[in-house]
C-alpha cells in the first residue's frame, strides 16, 4: 500500500505541476495582450476573452463599482455564442448579501450551483441569477486604498464545481486587469494635460 499512496502523490504532484506551468502559459499571453491596448475597455474585453475562452466558461465581465459600493457598471463582457449580455448597470446586492459581503471583505465568492443553494431564495434566483442566465459563478473583488472598487466575474449556465486553482486564476487576471485599466487611464490623462498646454 505504500506503493500506492506514492503514485497517487507523485500523480497529484505532476497534475499540479502541469496546472502551474498552464496558468503561467496563459497569464503570459494575457501580459502580451494587454500591453499594446490603451482603451479601458478594450482591456476589459480583451481580457474576458481570453479567460473565458480559457475555462471555456459562458460569461466573463469586469464591472466597476460606484462609490458607495452599490452599484456595478459592466461596460462590457465576452460571452460564449448564444449567451446573452449583461452589460449595464446592476444593484449588487439584488444577488445576495452571501454573495456580495466576502467581496467587500476582499475575498472571492464562489458559487457552484445557485439552483439549489439554500441561500438562495426562488424569487431572489428568478429575478436576478435567473434573468442573466447564470447557474454557476466566481466573482473576484479589486480592493484598493481599502475600498472596493471593482469585480471580475465568471459565469456558467449550468452548475459548476469551481477548483481553487480557477479561483486563484480569476483573482490575477482581475488584478492584472485592473492594473492595465489604470496604465491606460494615466496615460490618456497625462495626454490630455499635455495637450491642454
Amino acid at each position: 500500500t505504500g506503493c500506492n499512496v506514492d503514485i497517487t502523490e507523485a500523480k497529484r504532484a505532476e497534475a499540479a505541476l502541469r496546472e502551474g506551468e498552464k496558468r503561467q502559459g496563459f497569464l503570459l499571453k494575457l501580459s502580451d495582450a494587454l500591453r499594446p491596448l490603451g482603451d479601458p475597455v478594450a482591456i476589459q474585453e480583451t481580457a474576458s476573452r481570453l479567460l473565458g475562452e480559457h475555462l471555456v466558461v459562458d460569461r466573463v465581465a469586469y464591472g466597476e463599482l460606484a462609490p458607495g459600493d452599490r452599484i456595478m457598471t459592466v461596460a462590457r463582457e465576452w460571452t460564449s455564442p448564444g449567451t446573452s449580455s449583461v452589460a449595464g448597470e446592476y444593484r449588487i446586492d439584488d444577488f445576495g448579501r452571501f454573495f456580495t459581503d466576502p467581496l467587500r471583505e476582499g475575498r472571492p465568492s464562489v458559487i457552484d450551483d445557485v439552483s439549489t443553494d439554500p441561500r438562495v431564495s426562488r424569487p431572489m434566483y428568478e429575478s436576478t441569477w435567473g434573468s442573466v442566465g447564470v447557474r454557476a459563478a466566481i466573482a473576484c473583488p479589486l480592493v484598493k486604498q481599502g475600498r472596493f472598487v471593482a469585480a471580475i466575474f465568471v459565469h456558467e449556465g449550468d452548475a459548476r464545481a469551481w477548483s481553487a486553482g480557477e479561483v486563484a486564476l480569476v483573482t490575477e487576471v482581475g488584478e492584472r486587469t485592473w492594473e492595465a485599466v489604470e496604465r491606460a487611464r494615466a496615460e490618456a490623462a497625462l495626454a490630455e494635460s499635455e495637450e491642454q498646454y
